[in-house]
């Protein structure tokens, strides 16, 4: 008899109609908190089924354990050959599907454990696009991810950030229409590099550097120094980036208001993709990083108010990116 440590939470990836899985997939009941078979491998999944009867309350996706590595092949490899496609109106439109799934099931659990197995879940499926990416793109950039998800696997939260922050910068490119490979890496590169410059902070600040109430404005002067130090660190390693890579770490803490640092830009100087940065680096900090101390997906519903409010960015790309995230 199966057991319920045999199953782990997976998304509701929601990228095909009439897909063919590669594993058995099974629903956790909520009320009697039973797992039964949805799906058996091979079987075809009606995504837009699955994903009502799921909205409704009726269930959480799982699968066995042992299937997990299937699980992962089986939406990153999809989400590969839809990078091989050229670039339409209808595979944008699977992308923003796919992404949605994805983004939507990493954060809607009220178990901070469960959020932090998404997230899990997150990093493994995106790490594939962008390892094969970068293999395409740039071998030395490949070298710096692997390294850099070594080093997350085993470590704190501080060491995992980076690998999240590409997670869902990629994430967000990818629904919200960026989707060509050259765009792929270039987010990838800028969300694994933005932050090098916190190494040269006091270490005790660069473990607060994202927290909002603790800097006085000594401190506050230093932290912002950070944007400084990852491009002098960049230039000192002869780490090769492109333009817009160089843009968006420049540019990712800057605000479409111009309350932003360490330029003040406003509107339009601020590149979109630096904008895509910034809001994966916040949502990280500011909402899956506190996964312990809030429920997620309130966290991250003020998080967006908090945006809209204070026009932190532009009105039409924070709106796409928000309806990844909700339904309404």
């Amino acid at each position: 008899m199966e057991t319920e440590t045999q199953f782990v939470p997976i998304q509701n990836a929601d990228l095909a109609e009439d897909l063919e899985l590669s594993f058995d997939l099974y629903l956790r009941l909520p009320l009697n908190q039973r797992v039964v078979l949805y799906r058996r491998q091979g079987d075809v999944l009606e995504t837009e089924r699955l994903a009502k009867f799921v909205r409704a309350g009726n269930g959480n996706l799982v699968i066995r354990r042992d299937d997990y590595a299937k699980f992962v092949s089986y939406i990153s490899d999809r989400l590969k050959r839809l990078l091989d496609v050229n670039p339409s109106a209808d595979n944008r439109g699977v992308f923003d599907k796919a992404v949605r799934g994805l983004l939507r099931g990493t954060f809607e659990s009220r178990d901070a454990a469960v959020v932090r197995s998404m997230m899990d879940n997150l990093n493994e499926i995106s790490g594939v696009v962008i390892d094969s990416v970068l293999a395409e793109i740039s071998v030395n950039g490949r070298r710096t991810y692997r390294n850099l998800v070594n080093l997350a696997a085993g470590g704190t939260d501080f060491q995992k950030h980076p690998v999240n922050v590409a997670s869902l910068a990629v994430m967000i490119g990818l629904g919200t229409g960026y989707s060509s490979k050259r765009r792929i890496a270039d987010v990838s590169m800028a969300a694994l590099l933005h932050d090098l410059g916190l190494a040269k902070l006091p270490g005790a600040l660069a473990l607060r550097a994202h927290r909002r109430d603790v800097h006085d404005p000594d401190e506050r002067k230093k932290m912002e120094g950070h944007v400084r130090h990852s491009l002098e660190i960049i230039d000192e390693r002869r780490i090769e980036i492109s333009t817009l890579t160089r843009t968006m770490i420049e540019q990712h803490h800057e605000k479409f208001n111009g309350a932003g640092f360490p330029k003040k830009l406003s509107g339009l100087q601020v590149s979109p993709f630096a904008q895509i940065l910034h809001m994966a680096d916040e949502i990280d900090q500011q909402v899956f990083g506190a996964a312990d101390s809030h429920e997620v997906g309130q966290g991250l519903k003020r998080l967006f108010e908090e945006w809209h409010r204070e026009k932190c960015f532009e009105p039409v790309l924070l709106q796409r990116v928000r309806s990844l995230f909700f339904s309404n």
